[in-house]
């Protein structure tokens, strides 16, 4: 994503994050690593949860805000290889 302006650069990555964790939270009653599936590889998920003690089938109401902000870093990070 470029962008300019860094106010709508910093606007666009609200939006992204948001949209994450609407995805996230969709199927509320699945763990995180299936309902982001597309978005997060298994592999990618495994050692995150690892890495901030996550539990691996947990839900999306089982991670605090800064694991949101992680996983959206993650997702941010894969998307820019």
């Amino acid at each position: 994503m470029t962008c300019g302006d860094p106010a709508r650069h910093e606007a666009l990555k609200v939006q992204e994050f948001l949209k994450l964790v609407r995805i996230g939270f969709l199927h509320s009653e699945l763990p995180v690593s299936r309902s982001l599936r597309g978005r997060i590889p298994e592999r990618a998920w495994k050692r995150i949860a690892r890495e901030r003690g996550i539990w691996t089938r947990a839900t999306a109401s089982d991670l605090d805000v800064f694991d949101w902000i992680a996983l959206f870093a993650l997702v941010h990070h894969l998307d820019d290889r």
